[in-house]
């Protein structure tokens, strides 16, 4: 499956990179600086977002440190799962459901889609501060923040209704995809995820659970094939589930951490499931006891492969059109293990006091 202090003259420029930047028809894009990601409109991140897939010539799905040429995810995405009624007339058994944004094996490898409105695409933001053109707010509404966060701002929203996917009962899900990196240094290896999951159906979804499946694979991109040479571990302290290659030096670790739910985190079951590809959930018969079974899988090292894992948390329950389930995640790296946790630590910090008001679920925001 491998194949300051600014000058108005400045500020200026900001705010009208911004605005043309809306306009643009942007369905996939790098985004960090000492640690550089790529992702697309569909959800997902890595190699798997470059446009044409994996066979790309440009390869680097996750780079860090920047020119050193460490490779460290094939693809990565959301993943939620439920209990659903599907009847069209009266009701039926639940049945239990999962939408994907990468599976990264069998298939379906991709399971939501933006819209086709050319506004369906990334909207970035480039600087701190900076208030959205007037432009956003038919789109968007409160569903975003009214400045920039970052230095580097990405929004994006996608569903998982709008292609038919074969072999796919979707959720009837709509997804806001929020994704914040700092210049700063120490911000360093950090990158935060946040997703609104709000239901489009008529009907509840019950038992639900928000995950993140990371295929990583971590080597040098000339070091062939690197991505046999993998393990997966889990860091309970700061729940952190992540992928290293401890056979060749100087690699460095690439790791996701579960940072805030719309419920507290010790209220629900975290899993952490770590695998190989032969070994993903076919189907969603499997997929949902995976990311509902709240089971914590040991490290797999020394028992090197082409490893993934998935690191997930529930129960919700969805009501349509008045529950906004948000679950923030951050990708991290660092020179070593501990420097991953250490950055895990600070990634929860910068999101409680930089991103998050104390709203979550409620679909809205503080004023800034």
């Amino acid at each position: 499956m491998k194949i300051r202090i600014i000058s108005l003259f400045v500020l200026v420029m900001i705010v009208f990179i911004v605005t043309t930047s809306v306009s643009q028809n942007v369905v996939a894009g790098r985004q960090g600086f000492t640690m550089q990601m790529q992702l697309d409109n569909r959800g997902v991140f890595g190699q798997y977002a470059f446009p044409g897939g994996p066979t790309s010539t440009e390869t680097m799905g996750l780079e860090y440190p920047i020119g050193q040429k460490i490779e460290h995810l094939f693809g990565a995405g959301l993943w939620v799962g439920g209990r659903l009624d599907t009847a069209r007339a009266g009701t039926s058994p639940a049945l239990p459901l999962v939408s994907v944004a990468f599976e990264g094996w069998a298939g379906p490898i991709n399971e939501y889609y933006a819209g086709p409105s050319s506004a369906d695409t990334i909207w970035k933001v480039i600087g701190r501060g900076v208030p959205r053109p007037p432009s956003w707010e038919s789109y968007w509404g409160n569903s975003i923040p009214r400045v920039s966060v970052s230095d580097n701002d990405f929004y994006m929203c996608y569903n998982d209704t709008g292609r038919s996917v074969t072999g796919h009962i979707p959720l009837r899900l709509k997804v806001v995809q929020s994704s914040f990196v700092w210049a700063d240094t120490m911000w360093e290896g950090i990158q935060i995820i946040e997703y609104k999951v709000i239901n489009q159906g008529r009907k509840t979804i019950d038992s639900a659970y928000v995950g993140c499946h990371v295929e990583g694979d971590v080597g040098y991109r000339d070091g062939r094939p690197f991505w046999e040479l993998n393990c997966s571990g889990y860091l309970q302290s700061t729940r952190t589930g992540y992928t290293e290659n401890p056979v060749v030096r100087g690699t460095t670790p690439i790791g996701l951490s579960l940072l805030k739910a719309s419920r507290p985190l010790d209220s629900l079951r975290i899993s952490v499931r770590h695998f190989t590809g032969s070994q993903t959930p076919p189907n969603d018969q499997y997929k949902y006891p995976f990311i509902s079974t709240g089971q914590i899988d040991p490290d797999e090292y020394p028992a090197l492969s082409d490893s993934r894992f998935l690191l997930s948390c529930g129960p919700f329950t969805i009501r349509p059109f008045a529950d906004t389930v948000v679950v923030a995640f951050a990708f991290v790296s660092g020179q070593s293990i501990n420097q991953l946790d250490l950055r895990a630590q600070k990634a929860r910090q910068l999101y409680l006091t930089a991103v998050s008001p104390d709203v979550l679920g409620l679909g809205v925001r503080k004023k800034e």
